[in-house]
């Protein structure tokens, strides 16, 4: 089943050494879910406003038919299979990403062509003598070492950048197979380095906006955003990006949830979209659909995190997670390749 080299790694790891907190523990539900990250916005200055709405307009929530276009979400999930205590006192952890698309519209179920996952064990920098690449039943296994004593890149944002990558790389086949047609999202943000958005995406989403993760400009400009109401695209030049010139972000934010509070940005979400400068009116008419099929799957309804989570993204991680090993199989299945090779 697995390379020599690999079950070697296992058996000097001792991974074959019965269950030590499992992966389902209150400590590491984290993993399963893990809160953003903050976001950086002091090298970003504002060179744009283009309306998507006029005036006091606002949306109307429609039925997937009634919008009549296809409509694909992409997102990542991460899950926590084992880990294992070293006689350093650092901790091994095997990780099992995956990301994909669901096509909401027309055909309501999982694009395959957009699915990848990953297993990887994640190894203190000291330990890690022999690297390797495998698989697990077709799905890709590898190592990664990680310095436990970084806390500029503690382990969760290693973790997050692998999965993030998966996500991009589902992306980009997203964007191939929609070939230009109806609305492409990305549950997440949009940034330099992404695919740059076109007439149908993609459009990040971002679902929670935290006053330490905007800067002023931002706070006040979505404060007294009505139910349904759309702000301006704001066009944003990264004065601290010297690899990105010509390019630039582009930020909508939506009320998705009337909270009785206007000043407060609970209920409202951003539309992320990454374009070359100046491209403030054409992509405005992208942030109007995006935010449309945003507003109208955006319901209040029996899933988590309603109604962030728009109904089709809890569908979406559900089935990623479920495309993902049994942790308590694994295990098995490593302690009997272990003993195998004399473990």
């Amino acid at each position: 089943m697995f390379k020599k080299e690999t079950v070697t790694m296992f058996k000097m790891l001792s991974l074959h050494q019965g269950v030590e907190r499992s992966y389902y523990d209150s400590e590491f539900a984290m993993w399963d879910n893990l809160p953003p990250l903050p976001e950086d916005f002091s090298g970003l200055n504002v060179v744009s406003c283009t309306p998507v709405l006029q005036g006091e307009e606002v949306l109307t929530r429609l039925s997937v038919e009634q919008m009549n276009r296809p409509i694909v979400i992409v997102d990542g999930v991460q899950r926590l299979m084992r880990r294992k205590l070293q006689k350093d006192g650092n901790w091994v952890y095997l990780v099992g990403l995956a990301a994909g698309a669901v096509e909401v519209w027309p055909k309501a179920d999982l694009l395959l062509p957009t699915l990848r996952r990953e297993l990887v064990l994640f190894v203190p920098e000291g330990l890690l003598e022999m690297p390797f690449e495998d698989e697990y039943y077709n799905i890709p296994f590898r190592s990664v070492a990680y310095n436990p004593r970084d806390e500029r890149r503690p382990l969760n944002t290693i973790v997050s950048e692998k999965r993030s990558a998966l996500e991009l790389s589902a992306l980009n086949q997203a964007v191939s197979e929609l070939g230009g047609k109806g609305i492409l999202l990305r549950d997440g943000p949009l940034k330099f380095g992404d695919p740059l958005t076109r007439a149908n995406g993609p459009v990040g989403l971002v679902k929670t906006l935290e006053p330490r993760s905007n800067v002023d400009i931002f706070t006040n400009f979505v404060k007294k955003l009505d139910l349904g109401q759309v702000s301006c695209l704001l066009e944003m030049e990264d004065r601290n990006d010297t690899e990105e010139i010509g390019k630039r972000r582009y930020f909508s934010y939506l009320r998705i949830m009337d909270v009785g509070d206007p000043f407060s940005l609970e209920g409202i979400v951003r539309l992320d979209m990454v374009g070359q400068e100046g491209s403030g009116e054409e992509l405005a008419k992208t942030a109007f659909m995006a935010a449309e099929t945003v507003f109208s799957l955006s319901r209040v309804g029996p899933y988590s995190r309603s109604p962030y989570n728009l109904m089709t993204v809890d569908w979406l991680e559900k089935h990623l997670r479920a495309l993902l090993p049994d942790p308590s199989v694994v295990s098995i299945e490593v302690a009997r390749e272990v003993n195998k090779l004399g473990g």
